[in-house]
């Protein structure tokens, strides 16, 4: 997520296509939460039915002939088998009495499917959130958002525990920050994303500019991104106030979704919804619409999930049902929110200071036997040493740069100082306000 995509033009990897949080992603399907069945004999599709639960909000699949639901041709078997009653045996009274009871089910099940019943496109949750409501989370994304958010916690779980069936997350810090940009809007955030780590590399296209504003009539908080124009002009814009009052988005007309943020216990989240109607087909979470005034559909899916210190992203994109961005297990990018560190360390080559942050930062250093390993400082929810549960703590860990498995850890309470002294390395780590700026004058994109 967080990166802007073009259906049109993938062989060129330039991008204009909006999806208005700026951003692309991971899975594959036709509509949220929404299955399908097809006829068999006439080749059509009905639908859509509302079926499968994922998490919150429910979740769907492709429209095609190896992955369908068909909850309607069985009702008809049902419906069948009640018909075939009068030319079946005589029963005792009791297999009489079953079947009684199957033909009414069934005669039942099918007024149900047909007038609507379950499943139905209505089947998710409804939100009615007052002003107040909306200005509440409104409050919660603006304190919430800014800051350096970087994914290794689940890149090091995935790598030590279990990984998936896809294999491992891609390790991404994102950033966002609030600007003063009046010619954007009233509430404007920068983000951009950094792939493997606060250190690497941009990622390219992945500077987005957000604009927010309450919607009382849809009753969510609502977001468009899209990036500046100019893009290597605003390399770390969020540490360059000089710039805010002169980015400006490329094409807010070319917008052609709607990022709509609301409550879900104590957390807020945001889904997508088209801007009109006929972007809306897809179910709820998701935008549609034709690429270029052609008949090639984009169908963009996307959930932020956002708390205090946790951001998760899910986020696909599909061209005429071809999934070319994101991950097809469907599943988050896990992002923690990062805090800063300064530490003393020393050990083969001398004594040195070390600026870290706690989400999985890593420094080179020499043991007394002239090994190269690395510090890691790494505040995650992990298993005990017991290998049970999941428990938030701070590690600073010596380890081989290929390895996950610590050779030494030392654990202590999140945002605790920590110190840890093995094989000739020693490092005393105290958390701070603010790390080093990123920015470095002539630096341009990776």
């Amino acid at each position: 997520f967080g990166i802007e995509a073009n259906p049109a033009n993938l062989d060129r990897g330039r991008t204009d296509a909006e999806t208005g949080r700026g951003g692309v992603g991971s899975g594959t399907k036709a509509g949220e939460g929404v299955r399908f069945w097809r006829d068999r004999r006439s080749g059509k599709i009905h639908g859509p039915f509302r079926l499968g639960f994922h998490g919150a909000r429910f979740r769907g699949v492709n429209v095609n002939d190896r992955n369908v639901a068909r909850p309607v041709p069985r009702a008809r078997a049902l419906c069948k088998n009640v018909h075939n009653n009068k030319r079946q045996p005589e029963l005792d009274s009791g297999g009489l009495m079953i079947r009684k009871f199957v033909a009414a089910t069934a005669v039942s099940l099918f007024v149900f499917l047909t007038a609507g019943g379950v499943p139905s496109a209505k089947a998710a949750p409804a939100y009615d959130l007052s002003r107040q409501e909306l200005e509440a989370v409104l409050a919660d994304l603006i304190a919430w958002l800014p800051g350096g958010w970087d994914s290794y916690p689940q890149l090091h779980f995935e790598r030590r525990y279990r990984m998936p069936a896809e294999g491992e997350h891609v390790h991404w810090h994102h950033i966002f920050e609030r600007i003063d940009a009046p010619q954007i809007g009233e509430v404007v955030f920068y983000g951009q994303i950094n792939e493997g780590g606060r250190d690497a590399p941009l990622l390219h296209r992945s500077q987005i500019l957000y604009k927010v504003w309450i919607d009382e009539a849809r009753g969510a908080v609502v977001i468009n991104g899209q990036g500046p124009a100019d893009p290597e002009k605003y390399v770390d814009l969020h540490e360059r106030p000089e710039l805010w009052s002169e980015v400006r988005m490329r094409d807010p007309a070319a917008i052609n979704c709607d990022f709509l943020w609301r409550r879900d216990g104590e957390q807020i989240f945001g889904v997508l919804d088209g801007k009109t109607e006929a972007g809306r087909t897809e179910g709820p979470g998701t935008c549609t619409y034709l690429v270029n005034k052609t008949d090639v559909r984009f169908v963009a899916d996307a959930e932020w999930v956002l708390g205090p210190d946790v951001f998760w992203d899910y986020d696909i994109n599909l061209m005429a049902g071809h999934q070319f961005i994101g991950r097809t297990d469907r599943t988050h990018i896990r992002m923690y929110r990062s805090r800063g560190y300064e530490c003393r360390v020393t050990d083969a080559a001398g004594e040195r200071r070390w600026h870290a942050h706690d989400r999985g930062a890593s420094l080179p250093v020499k043991t007394r036997d002239g090994r190269t390993l690395q510090l890691r400082l790494l505040r995650a929810h992990l298993p005990n040493s017991a290998g049970k549960g999941m428990f938030d703590r701070l590690h600073l860990m010596l380890q081989k740069a290929d390895d996950e498995n610590p050779l030494h850890d030392v654990e202590t309470e999140p945002r605790a100082a920590v110190k840890l002294a093995a094989e000739g390395v020693s490092a005393d780590c105290s958390p701070i306000d603010k790390l080093p700026p990123m920015h470095v004058a002539g630096k341009a994109a990776g």
